[in-house]
């Protein structure tokens, strides 16, 4: 049986979305014969700080709102979905850890 990809874009759907937003990055959650695809941009400035503001008190609604401003396309299910949602999440915070920064004394 095969595994049916849900919300997967065409590559020239993907190369519109590359136009746009420059950098577009894809999650795949699997869930039994079923891959959900979620593609996200990087986040703003003002996304990381609703995050960054809601995390305190709950983590687990600042993963939602993180996945929920950075998603340009793909399965919708995944947003209402509370088991893929959090997969998705998991995965989405390497994004925020993708870049390095070094501070240096010159």
């Amino acid at each position: 049986m095969s595994n049916k990809r849900i919300g997967e874009l065409s590559p020239e759907a993907l190369d519109e979305l590359k136009t746009k937003y420059s950098r577009i990055y894809l999650i795949e959650v699997e869930d039994e014969s079923e891959t959900h695809c979620l593609y996200l941009r990087r986040p703003d400035f003002n996304t990381i700080k609703a995050v960054s503001k809601v995390a305190k008190d709950d983590p687990v609604e600042s993963s939602r709102i993180f996945i929920i401003n950075c998603k340009v396309a793909g399965s919708d299910v995944v947003l209402e979905d509370g088991v893929l949602l959090m997969a998705a999440a998991n995965a989405s915070s390497e994004l925020l850890n993708s870049v390095k920064a070094r501070l240096k004394n010159v």
